[in-house]
């Protein structure tokens, strides 16, 4: 995949971002990360919850940019992979390995994401850049 044809980067805090089987917060999280956003949609904002298209919509209305130059960065086909790719977004999906398995937290949903892997770390790798934890 050619990571350099995107402009922005798009995240699902939860399962993405924050580790919450391990009760890391995003404000816990958010410090460590040393990049500024440029914009941080919640559900409270918008009045849904995903998969409503309503965090994606918003989220291209404030960024100003075109569907094709965000990579969304995201666990859930449900809650994230199946609205992003409707509006035509591309998706990495984090399928991390859960200590909750088998408790079916989202419902199942078809999509498939462009690229796929195990952590952060990875895609960091991947895209090319520093991954030296904090």
């Amino acid at each position: 995949m050619d990571f350099g044809q995107f402009t922005h980067l798009t995240f699902d805090c939860y399962g993405t971002l924050i580790d919450w089987e391990a009760g890391m917060m995003f404000a816990q999280t958010a410090k460590h990360l040393r990049v500024p956003f440029d914009a941080v949609i919640t559900a409270q904002q918008v009045s849904s919850y995903k998969p409503a298209l309503n965090h994606f919509q918003v989220a291209l209305e404030r960024l100003e940019v075109a569907p094709g130059k965000i990579l969304h960065v995201a666990q859930s086909i449900y809650h994230d992979h199946a609205p992003a790719k409707q509006l035509g977004l591309t998706t990495v999906r984090v399928n991390r390995k859960s200590r909750l398995g088998g408790t079916g937290l989202a419902l199942p949903a078809e999509a498939t994401p462009d690229f796929e892997v195990p952590d952060l770390i990875s895609l960091t790798a991947a895209i090319g850049l520093n991954s030296a934890r904090a």
